[in-house]
């Protein structure tokens, strides 16, 4: 079987042609034209055609170092454009780093701003939530001077009738304490300012039930004048000072009781006594 190998291997090399290796050859150095075109011309010589491609190699190497030359000088502004460009990008960078740490500092301090802003509108709300409040508290107790002063010493007329009626105002505040407004506290007594107020509106609760009693009592008084209209006493006399009776009844009831009292007696002397005129005459 070698044997037989052996001789069918020297019938293919015997029958291999220089045609067909030109071909191989060929198809091979389609990829590199120049050494193709080197090795298919006729009598061509591979030492001649190296030397010549590097004469070439050479010319066109002594070339680019002439050009290099000649551009050296452009080539040197170059380098020392990128150098400045270097130093500009440097400083630059600084600058940044700098502008990075200030705006550091500043979102801390707008952080702490923030957080202080916050703060300052908390105390804001419970300033005018708390200024409510008392608003609504001192509203409803407290008293003009002049509306005192008038209870106390003033002539009695139409401003002395809306000082009394502030006063029962006052007090009725005073009376109903704590809880009665949800808006605003109640006066309460274990607090400083109101223990301290009490004493005082206790005494202008006084005078001015006892100057209420007194000034109904002599209009009461009136009604027994000789000649007196006892109609037209009660309307413009008595009526305009009903509100002192209303004050008596919630604030001195017994001076309520006794001014009531002395009015039904004396209404009674009075039409007793006019009953017996009116009898007399029939």
């Amino acid at each position: 079987m070698l044997a037989a190998a052996s001789r069918d291997d020297e019938d293919d090399i015997t029958t291999f042609s220089h045609e067909e290796f030109a071909e191989d050859i060929k198809e091979a150095l389609k990829n590199d034209p120049v050494i193709a075109e080197a090795l298919l011309q006729p009598g061509s010589k591979l030492r001649e055609h190296s030397a010549k491609i590097e004469k070439d190699l050479r010319a066109v190497e002594v070339e680019s170092v002439r050009d290099y030359v000649r551009q050296s000088s452009r080539v040197a502004d170059l380098h020392a454009q990128m150098r400045r460009c270097d130093g500009i990008l440097a400083g630059m960078q600084e600058r940044l780093l700098g502008f990075e740490a200030d705006l550091g500092s500043a979102a801390s301090e707008l952080r702490s701003l923030r957080s202080e802003s916050r703060r300052l509108a908390t105390r804001l709300e419970n300033r005018k939530s708390a200024g409510a409040r008392l608003g609504g508290f001192l509203r409803g107790w407290a008293l003009d001077p002049a509306q005192v002063e008038l209870v106390v010493d003033g002539a009695v007329g139409d401003d002395f009738v809306e000082a009394v009626e502030a006063v029962d105002a006052a007090l009725a505040f005073v009376d109903a304490g704590e809880g009665k407004n949800k808006d605003a506290p109640g006066f309460s007594e274990t607090w400083r300012s109101c223990r301290d107020c009490a004493p005082a509106l206790e005494k202008l609760r006084a005078k001015a039930a006892a100057r209420c009693r007194d000034e109904l009592l002599a209009r009461v008084q009136e009604l027994h004048g000789e000649g007196a209209n006892v109609h037209v006493l009660q309307r413009a006399r008595l009526a305009r000072v009903a509100p002192l009776n209303r004050f008596l009844e919630r604030q001195a009831p017994e001076m309520a009781v006794h001014v009531r009292a002395v009015y039904v007696d004396s209404m009674a002397r009075t039409l007793h006594g006019l009953f017996r005129a009116y009898h007399a005459e029939l």
